[in-house]
Protein backbone atom coordinates (compact mmCIF):
# COMPACT_ATOMS: atom_id res chain seq x y z
CA UNK A 1 0.00 0.00 0.00
CA UNK A 2 1.38 3.48 -1.15
CA UNK A 3 2.16 5.95 1.61
CA UNK A 4 -0.74 8.44 0.12
CA UNK A 5 -3.19 6.16 0.53
CA UNK A 6 -3.33 6.39 4.60
CA UNK A 7 -4.91 8.74 5.71
CA UNK A 8 -5.76 9.38 9.36
CA UNK A 9 -8.70 11.48 11.11
CA UNK A 10 -8.63 12.56 14.82
CA UNK A 11 -9.18 9.96 17.74
CA UNK A 12 -6.81 7.90 15.96
CA UNK A 13 -3.86 6.70 18.08
CA UNK A 14 -0.09 7.60 17.33
CA UNK A 15 2.46 5.04 18.98
CA UNK A 16 5.34 6.56 20.00
CA UNK A 17 8.81 4.79 20.78
CA UNK A 18 11.46 6.63 22.36
CA UNK A 19 12.20 9.07 24.99
CA UNK A 20 13.86 12.03 23.84
CA UNK A 21 12.96 15.90 24.31
CA UNK A 22 12.01 15.79 20.05
CA UNK A 23 9.24 13.03 21.41
CA UNK A 24 8.12 14.72 23.97
CA UNK A 25 7.31 17.76 21.94
CA UNK A 26 6.03 15.28 19.29
CA UNK A 27 3.38 14.09 22.03
CA UNK A 28 2.34 17.57 22.66
CA UNK A 29 1.61 18.66 18.93
CA UNK A 30 -0.18 15.43 18.33
CA UNK A 31 -2.29 15.63 21.42
CA UNK A 32 -3.16 19.64 20.15
CA UNK A 33 -4.47 18.04 17.18
CA UNK A 34 -6.76 15.62 18.94
CA UNK A 35 -4.79 12.53 18.31
CA UNK A 36 -4.58 9.59 20.68
CA UNK A 37 -0.75 9.24 21.67
CA UNK A 38 0.89 5.84 23.44
CA UNK A 39 4.14 5.87 24.43
CA UNK A 40 6.61 2.91 24.20
CA UNK A 41 9.48 3.48 26.83
CA UNK A 42 12.28 1.12 27.29
CA UNK A 43 12.25 1.36 31.23
CA UNK A 44 9.86 2.76 33.94
CA UNK A 45 12.43 5.50 34.28
CA UNK A 46 12.46 6.76 31.24
CA UNK A 47 8.54 6.66 30.83
CA UNK A 48 8.20 8.27 34.31
CA UNK A 49 9.98 11.42 32.29
CA UNK A 50 7.25 11.98 29.72
CA UNK A 51 3.67 12.45 31.36
CA UNK A 52 1.62 14.09 28.16
CA UNK A 53 1.60 10.52 26.68
CA UNK A 54 -2.33 9.19 26.63
CA UNK A 55 -0.53 5.46 27.77
CA UNK A 56 2.76 4.54 28.70
CA UNK A 57 4.31 1.02 27.92
CA UNK A 58 7.79 0.07 29.23
CA UNK A 59 9.65 -3.04 26.83
CA UNK A 60 10.49 -3.71 23.55
CA UNK A 61 9.06 -4.24 20.31
CA UNK A 62 10.17 -7.90 20.74
CA UNK A 63 8.61 -8.80 23.47
CA UNK A 64 4.90 -10.73 22.72
CA UNK A 65 3.08 -8.81 25.44
CA UNK A 66 4.05 -5.13 24.09
CA UNK A 67 3.32 -6.53 20.35
CA UNK A 68 -0.25 -7.21 21.46
CA UNK A 69 -1.12 -4.31 23.94
CA UNK A 70 1.29 -1.66 22.38
CA UNK A 71 1.17 -2.42 18.81
CA UNK A 72 -1.82 -3.74 18.32
CA UNK A 73 -3.56 -0.73 19.69
CA UNK A 74 -2.05 1.27 17.44
CA UNK A 75 -3.23 2.68 13.69
CA UNK A 76 0.42 3.96 13.06
CA UNK A 77 3.88 3.58 14.44
CA UNK A 78 6.93 6.80 14.80
CA UNK A 79 10.36 6.12 16.02
CA UNK A 80 12.52 8.58 17.60
CA UNK A 81 14.93 5.79 18.21
CA UNK A 82 17.93 5.36 16.14
CA UNK A 83 18.94 1.73 17.66
CA UNK A 84 15.58 -0.09 17.30
CA UNK A 85 16.32 -2.81 14.95
CA UNK A 86 15.82 -2.16 11.35
CA UNK A 87 15.10 -5.91 10.49
CA UNK A 88 12.48 -5.62 13.20
CA UNK A 89 10.47 -2.73 11.89
CA UNK A 90 10.14 -4.04 8.17
CA UNK A 91 8.33 -7.36 10.15
CA UNK A 92 6.14 -4.72 12.07
CA UNK A 93 4.95 -2.71 8.70
CA UNK A 94 3.09 -6.31 8.06
CA UNK A 95 0.85 -5.23 10.80
CA UNK A 96 0.66 -1.54 11.34
CA UNK A 97 1.30 1.74 9.26
CA UNK A 98 4.91 2.95 9.81
CA UNK A 99 5.53 6.10 7.94
CA UNK A 100 9.18 6.61 8.57
CA UNK A 101 9.57 3.06 7.09
CA UNK A 102 12.89 1.06 7.65
CA UNK A 103 14.59 2.65 4.46
CA UNK A 104 16.06 5.39 6.15
CA UNK A 105 16.44 3.90 9.78
CA UNK A 106 18.74 1.38 7.97
CA UNK A 107 20.84 3.69 6.41
CA UNK A 108 21.05 5.96 9.46
CA UNK A 109 22.25 2.95 12.20
CA UNK A 110 24.81 1.29 9.84
CA UNK A 111 28.15 3.54 8.99
CA UNK A 112 29.54 1.95 6.30
CA UNK A 113 26.36 1.48 4.51
CA UNK A 114 25.30 5.18 5.10
CA UNK A 115 29.13 5.96 3.62
CA UNK A 116 28.60 3.47 0.82
CA UNK A 117 25.26 5.13 -0.07
CA UNK A 118 26.34 8.81 -0.03
CA UNK A 119 29.53 7.44 -2.52
CA UNK A 120 26.55 6.17 -4.56
CA UNK A 121 25.16 9.38 -5.25
CA UNK A 122 28.70 10.96 -5.65
CA UNK A 123 28.60 13.03 -2.85
CA UNK A 124 32.32 14.10 -0.85
CA UNK A 125 32.62 12.44 2.53
CA UNK A 126 35.46 12.20 4.60
CA UNK A 127 38.27 9.28 4.05
CA UNK A 128 37.34 6.68 5.88
CA UNK A 129 38.12 2.80 6.64
CA UNK A 130 36.36 -0.81 7.31
CA UNK A 131 37.70 -2.20 11.09
CA UNK A 132 37.60 -5.75 11.40
CA UNK A 133 40.50 -6.22 13.61
CA UNK A 134 42.90 -3.68 15.39
CA UNK A 135 45.63 -4.30 12.58
CA UNK A 136 43.10 -2.64 10.01
CA UNK A 137 43.32 0.43 12.09
CA UNK A 138 46.86 0.89 11.61
CA UNK A 139 46.20 0.02 7.97
CA UNK A 140 43.53 2.70 8.08
CA UNK A 141 45.42 5.17 9.50
CA UNK A 142 47.88 4.77 7.23
CA UNK A 143 46.10 5.94 4.16
CA UNK A 144 43.84 8.55 6.21
CA UNK A 145 46.61 10.03 8.43
CA UNK A 146 45.73 11.83 11.79
CA UNK A 147 43.88 12.79 13.82
CA UNK A 148 41.04 10.30 13.18
CA UNK A 149 38.13 9.09 14.93
CA UNK A 150 36.98 5.47 15.65
CA UNK A 151 33.48 4.65 16.37
CA UNK A 152 31.47 1.52 16.21
CA UNK A 153 29.63 0.78 12.68
CA UNK A 154 26.32 -0.34 13.94
CA UNK A 155 24.35 2.37 15.87
CA UNK A 156 22.63 0.10 18.94
CA UNK A 157 22.17 0.87 22.81
CA UNK A 158 25.19 0.07 24.06
CA UNK A 159 27.35 1.71 21.09
CA UNK A 160 26.20 4.99 19.95
CA UNK A 161 27.48 7.13 22.07
CA UNK A 162 31.01 5.35 22.08
CA UNK A 163 33.69 6.86 19.72
CA UNK A 164 38.01 7.49 20.07
CA UNK A 165 39.70 9.88 18.94
CA UNK A 166 43.12 9.31 17.91
CA UNK A 167 45.82 12.05 17.62
CA UNK A 168 49.10 9.56 17.57
CA UNK A 169 50.00 5.60 17.31
CA UNK A 170 50.69 5.15 20.67
CA UNK A 171 46.82 5.44 21.04
CA UNK A 172 45.75 2.75 18.40
CA UNK A 173 45.84 -0.10 20.97
CA UNK A 174 43.57 1.61 23.48
CA UNK A 175 41.17 2.42 20.48
CA UNK A 176 40.90 -1.13 19.43
CA UNK A 177 38.65 -1.92 22.71
CA UNK A 178 36.08 -0.65 20.51
CA UNK A 179 35.85 -3.81 18.81
CA UNK A 180 34.15 -5.39 21.43
CA UNK A 181 31.09 -3.56 19.82
CA UNK A 182 31.64 -5.73 16.59
CA UNK A 183 32.89 -4.01 13.11
CA UNK A 184 34.09 0.05 13.60
CA UNK A 185 34.43 2.90 11.46
CA UNK A 186 38.08 4.50 11.29
CA UNK A 187 37.34 8.30 9.71
CA UNK A 188 39.15 11.22 9.32
CA UNK A 189 38.59 13.57 11.33
CA UNK A 190 38.36 16.89 8.76
CA UNK A 191 39.85 20.38 10.31
CA UNK A 192 36.77 22.57 9.61
CA UNK A 193 35.94 26.27 9.59
CA UNK A 194 31.94 25.51 9.86
CA UNK A 195 29.19 23.36 10.35
CA UNK A 196 25.53 23.46 9.18
CA UNK A 197 22.22 21.31 8.71
CA UNK A 198 19.41 20.92 6.37
CA UNK A 199 16.75 19.44 7.88
CA UNK A 200 13.65 18.06 5.10
CA UNK A 201 10.10 16.91 5.66
CA UNK A 202 9.22 14.89 2.96
CA UNK A 203 5.08 15.36 3.11
CA UNK A 204 2.23 12.30 3.25
CA UNK A 205 2.15 12.69 -0.49
CA UNK A 206 5.72 12.12 -1.10
CA UNK A 207 6.97 15.63 -1.61
CA UNK A 208 10.26 16.84 -0.33
CA UNK A 209 10.04 20.49 1.60
CA UNK A 210 12.83 22.06 3.58
CA UNK A 211 13.82 24.11 5.88
CA UNK A 212 16.25 26.47 5.96
CA UNK A 213 20.09 25.85 6.57
CA UNK A 214 21.25 26.41 9.96
CA UNK A 215 24.97 26.72 11.37
CA UNK A 216 26.13 24.79 14.08
CA UNK A 217 28.56 26.38 16.67
CA UNK A 218 30.56 23.86 19.02
CA UNK A 219 32.41 24.35 22.24
CA UNK A 220 34.05 21.57 24.63
CA UNK A 221 33.42 18.80 22.09
CA UNK A 222 29.56 20.02 22.49
CA UNK A 223 26.93 22.52 20.65
CA UNK A 224 26.99 25.55 21.66
CA UNK A 225 24.41 27.33 19.48
CA UNK A 226 22.45 27.26 16.26
CA UNK A 227 21.42 29.78 14.05
CA UNK A 228 20.85 31.06 9.95
CA UNK A 229 24.07 31.38 8.67
CA UNK A 230 25.30 34.95 8.69
CA UNK A 231 27.96 35.17 5.68
CA UNK A 232 28.24 32.03 3.45
CA UNK A 233 28.95 31.93 0.20
CA UNK A 234 25.64 31.21 -2.11
CA UNK A 235 27.28 28.33 -4.04
CA UNK A 236 27.89 26.24 -1.28
CA UNK A 237 24.17 26.98 0.19
CA UNK A 238 23.03 25.69 -2.97
CA UNK A 239 24.75 22.63 -2.63
CA UNK A 240 23.89 21.96 0.77
CA UNK A 241 20.08 22.11 -0.79
CA UNK A 242 21.12 19.51 -3.69
CA UNK A 243 22.85 17.19 -1.41
CA UNK A 244 19.79 17.24 0.35
CA UNK A 245 16.94 16.91 -2.06
CA UNK A 246 19.55 13.83 -4.00
CA UNK A 247 20.24 11.98 -1.01
CA UNK A 248 16.75 12.33 1.27
CA UNK A 249 14.69 12.15 -2.28
CA UNK A 250 16.07 8.53 -2.92
CA UNK A 251 14.49 6.82 0.31
CA UNK A 252 10.98 5.41 1.00
CA UNK A 253 10.03 7.85 4.22
CA UNK A 254 7.60 10.14 5.14
CA UNK A 255 8.56 13.04 7.99
CA UNK A 256 11.51 14.71 8.99
CA UNK A 257 15.06 13.63 8.53
CA UNK A 258 18.02 16.30 8.16
CA UNK A 259 21.33 16.01 6.82
CA UNK A 260 24.76 17.87 8.94
CA UNK A 261 27.57 19.02 7.01
CA UNK A 262 30.85 20.83 7.62
CA UNK A 263 33.37 22.84 5.32
CA UNK A 264 36.88 23.02 5.30
CA UNK A 265 39.30 26.19 5.30
CA UNK A 266 39.74 25.61 1.64
CA UNK A 267 36.00 25.94 1.45
CA UNK A 268 35.20 22.28 0.47
CA UNK A 269 32.10 20.77 1.46
CA UNK A 270 31.64 17.50 3.30
CA UNK A 271 28.43 15.43 3.96
CA UNK A 272 28.26 14.41 7.54
CA UNK A 273 25.58 12.15 9.10
CA UNK A 274 22.38 11.70 8.02
CA UNK A 275 19.32 11.54 10.91
CA UNK A 276 15.63 9.93 10.78
CA UNK A 277 13.82 12.33 12.47
CA UNK A 278 13.48 15.51 14.77
CA UNK A 279 16.75 16.06 16.88
CA UNK A 280 18.71 19.01 18.96
CA UNK A 281 19.74 20.30 15.37
CA UNK A 282 15.95 21.08 14.30
CA UNK A 283 14.87 22.40 17.27
CA UNK A 284 15.78 25.93 16.45
CA UNK A 285 12.70 25.94 14.40
CA UNK A 286 10.15 25.65 17.41
CA UNK A 287 10.35 29.56 17.30
CA UNK A 288 12.57 30.67 14.29
CA UNK A 289 10.57 29.10 11.55
CA UNK A 290 6.60 29.72 10.43
CA UNK A 291 6.04 25.66 11.07
CA UNK A 292 8.12 23.62 13.27
CA UNK A 293 10.03 20.29 12.39
CA UNK A 294 8.03 18.70 15.53
CA UNK A 295 4.77 19.96 13.80
CA UNK A 296 5.73 19.05 9.81
CA UNK A 297 6.90 15.42 11.34
CA UNK A 298 3.54 15.16 12.71
CA UNK A 299 1.67 16.30 10.05
CA UNK A 300 3.98 14.53 7.63
CA UNK A 301 3.00 10.80 8.91
CA UNK A 302 -0.53 11.34 9.29
CA UNK A 303 -0.72 12.91 5.96
CA UNK A 304 -1.94 16.31 6.88
CA UNK A 305 -0.97 19.26 4.23
CA UNK A 306 2.42 20.78 4.51
CA UNK A 307 3.19 24.25 3.07
CA UNK A 308 4.72 24.65 0.03
CA UNK A 309 7.63 26.55 1.66
CA UNK A 310 8.85 26.82 5.32
CA UNK A 311 9.60 30.54 6.14
CA UNK A 312 12.56 31.59 8.56
CA UNK A 313 13.43 34.43 10.21
CA UNK A 314 17.28 35.34 10.76
CA UNK A 315 17.11 36.85 13.94
CA UNK A 316 17.37 33.72 16.16
CA UNK A 317 19.49 32.01 17.84
CA UNK A 318 19.15 28.44 19.56
CA UNK A 319 21.64 28.22 22.56
CA UNK A 320 21.55 24.38 24.00
CA UNK A 321 22.56 24.34 27.97
CA UNK A 322 24.13 21.48 29.52
CA UNK A 323 24.19 20.31 33.56
CA UNK A 324 27.27 22.23 34.41
CA UNK A 325 26.05 25.09 33.69
CA UNK A 326 22.67 24.98 35.44
CA UNK A 327 23.83 27.80 38.14
CA UNK A 328 24.72 30.51 35.40
CA UNK A 329 20.91 29.58 33.51
CA UNK A 330 19.96 30.02 36.97
CA UNK A 331 21.35 33.64 36.84
CA UNK A 332 20.31 34.67 33.40
CA UNK A 333 16.90 33.81 33.74
CA UNK A 334 16.85 36.49 36.10
CA UNK A 335 18.60 38.85 33.44
CA UNK A 336 16.95 38.42 29.97
CA UNK A 337 13.27 38.35 30.05
CA UNK A 338 12.61 38.40 26.60
CA UNK A 339 14.89 34.95 26.60
CA UNK A 340 12.76 32.05 26.00
CA UNK A 341 14.02 29.08 28.42
CA UNK A 342 12.75 25.58 28.38
CA UNK A 343 14.00 22.56 30.18
CA UNK A 344 13.54 18.99 29.31
CA UNK A 345 12.90 16.34 30.90
CA UNK A 346 15.97 14.63 31.24
CA UNK A 347 16.80 17.05 34.53
CA UNK A 348 14.45 15.20 36.51
CA UNK A 349 15.98 11.81 35.34
CA UNK A 350 18.32 10.78 38.54
CA UNK A 351 20.78 10.10 35.98
CA UNK A 352 20.81 13.24 33.67
CA UNK A 353 25.04 13.26 33.20
CA UNK A 354 25.19 11.56 29.77
CA UNK A 355 26.68 14.61 28.11
CA UNK A 356 23.43 15.74 26.79
CA UNK A 357 21.83 18.82 26.44
CA UNK A 358 19.21 19.55 29.48
CA UNK A 359 17.34 22.11 28.36
CA UNK A 360 17.36 25.34 25.79
CA UNK A 361 17.39 29.30 25.45
CA UNK A 362 15.75 30.68 22.16
CA UNK A 363 17.11 34.69 21.85
CA UNK A 364 15.48 36.57 19.14
CA UNK A 365 18.72 39.27 18.43
CA UNK A 366 19.49 41.78 15.75
CA UNK A 367 23.09 40.91 16.68
CA UNK A 368 23.96 37.19 16.52
CA UNK A 369 27.83 37.49 16.84
CA UNK A 370 27.28 40.03 19.59
CA UNK A 371 24.85 37.96 21.47
CA UNK A 372 27.11 35.25 21.27
CA UNK A 373 30.63 37.13 22.99
CA UNK A 374 27.79 37.87 25.56
CA UNK A 375 26.82 34.11 25.98
CA UNK A 376 31.10 33.12 25.59
CA UNK A 377 31.50 35.87 28.54
CA UNK A 378 29.08 33.86 30.43
CA UNK A 379 30.33 30.45 29.58
CA UNK A 380 28.51 29.16 26.95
Amino acid sequence: MHFMDKKFSHQRTIGIIGVTPDSQAFILEANKIGFQTYLLAQTEEDARLVSSADMLFTGSLDQSRIHDEFLMACDLLVYFDESINSSELEDIQKAIYVPQGDDLLSIVQDRVLQKAYLESLSMNIAPYATVVKPEDIQLGIRSIGYPAVLRPNQINPDSKDHAYFIYEESEIEEAALLLKHGTCVLESWLVSDRAFSISAVRTGAGELRLFPIVEREYRNNRLSSTHVPLDIDEELLDEMKRVARVSLGDLDYRGVASIEFVVTPANALYVGVIHAYPNIHNRYSNVACSMSATEAHLRAVTALPIPHEIKTNSSHLFVPFYEDQVEMIDEILTIYPDWHFTFYPITKHEHASHGEAIGHMIIETTDTVRTLEILKEKGF
